[in-house]
């Protein structure tokens, strides 16, 4: 079985990335050309080049307090029982309630004009990018993540 870091979803924001990675690992490359148009971000600037480490902070809590609800919780939950003990697999579950969750955190502060899949994932692919910029020198953005992970079960090792 294939051990999966948690910081997976950091790592790969997109299904799309994840997909191309795991390819890539398994020595399967295609045609990815149309996979990388679909994600491709207008060159024009967006709300996401004015999100300081303050706004990203704030983000990440509104994600908490919403993954901490025992709703989510309990879709986390069961969610991660029919998965067991496939890592990935939960993985790839659990994107459509984190894409609900973080497309309407998005779209409330104006980073993206709708919560259609693809705006959402490339929001995502642009919150990543915000935090990759501030991870090194800003401990608490670490903090978060981490609770962030642990809520939505991410940072299970299952054997």
């Amino acid at each position: 079985a294939t051990e999966f870091p948690a910081t997976l979803l950091l790592d790969y924001p997109t299904v799309a990335d994840l997909a191309h990675q795991l390819d890539k690992d398994r020595g399967i490359e295609g045609d990815t050309k149309a996979l990388k148009d679909t994600d491709k971000a207008e060159d024009e600037p967006s709300g996401w080049d004015n999100v300081g480490i303050k706004d990203l902070l704030e983000i990440l809590e509104k994600e908490k307090s919403i993954y901490s609800l025992p709703t989510y919780q309990k879709k986390f939950t069961d969610m991660a029982k029919k998965c067991y003990p496939d890592m990935l697999k939960y993985i790839l579950m659990i994107e459509t309630v984190i894409a609900e969750v973080e497309g309407a955190i998005f779209e409330d502060r104006g980073l993206i004009e709708d919560q259609n899949w693809r705006t959402v994932q490339r929001g995502r692919g642009e919150l990543t990018n915000v935090m990759m910029k501030y991870w090194a020198e800003v401990p608490e953005l670490r903090v978060k993540s981490q609770e962030i992970m642990h809520l939505t079960k991410q940072d299970q090792v299952w054997t």
